[in-house]
């Protein structure tokens, strides 16, 4: 795993350097695919937000490396090339910040996931359109306040454009989910054509989830299919159990 620090971030290549994704273009000639994270703190090292993204470009990691200075030029003690060092981590932490809030601003549209939203510096700007965001979450006082993230089931394929079909949003805060399908079709640069399965609150003064198309109940396997969706990010066992039992409830018509 390669990692990338400065004084509020941190820039990490993971160890899935390969994700192999169909193509209607050529099923036998797979993509690969490189997961990287980003995080984002405050000057008390507190995380405030954190992206999850793969790309088809895996010397995005050694691009930024570039731009450093040598372990040589650091261990000679140079001040000057240890001001420029700092001076330039200080304008990583800028641009990652800007990152974070670019995608907080899109985070509401449901289709933003596949949007030109992550810059990195000029030289490998022409590159954003290429990433794909998998994970975004949102933290306060060292807690998880936000989340928005892709989901799938074990037997749903991945094609180019993403890992996933559906988005499951969180609001650990207000108690409230909500279930986007992305409605990916072939050839498309990014989903245009997503729509809301359903909201839910998990709050005990008043939980209830609601269907986006009442007339047209889930059945069973539908309702399992959600569920793996839910299994799929990282939640307390005891929410989980609540929003599960919403999602199973008796159809009320």
């Amino acid at each position: 795993m390669l990692e990338f620090r400065t004084a509020r971030s941190i820039f990490r290549m993971t160890e899935n350097y390969y994700r192999y994704y169909r193509t209607t273009g050529n099923p036998e000639k797979p993509i690969v695919l490189y997961e990287y994270i980003i995080e984002y703190g405050n000057e008390k090292e507190q995380k405030l937000f954190e992206i999850k993204f793969v790309s088809e470009f895996g010397n995005i990691f050694f691009e930024w490396l570039n731009h450093q200075s040598s372990s040589v030029e650091m261990d000679s003690g140079n001040s000057k090339t240890v001001g420029k060092l700092y001076a330039l981590t200080t304008l990583i932490d800028k641009n990652i910040q800007e990152n974070c809030f670019r995608l907080k601003e899109y985070v509401n549209e449901e289709k933003f996931f596949g949007k030109n939203v992550l810059h990195f510096s000029d030289e490998i700007n022409q590159w954003s359109g290429h990433f794909q965001i998998l994970d975004y979450m949102e933290y306060e006082n060292e807690q998880l306040i936000y989340q928005k993230a892709g989901v799938k089931t074990y037997d749903e394929s991945s094609i180019k454009i993403s890992d996933y079909r559906h988005l499951l949003e969180w609001n650990p805060i207000h108690k409230t989910m909500k279930l986007t399908r992305l409605g990916i079709n072939p050839g498309q640069k990014y989903s245009r054509d997503s729509s809301v399965v359903f909201n839910l609150s998990y709050n005990q003064e008043n939980p209830y989830i609601q269907f986006i198309t009442p007339n047209h109940y889930p059945d069973k396997k539908t309702k399992k299919q959600w569920t793996e969706y839910l299994n799929s990010i990282d939640i307390d066992p005891k929410i989980k159990r609540e929003v599960t039992e919403l999602i199973n409830q008796e159809c009320p018509f």
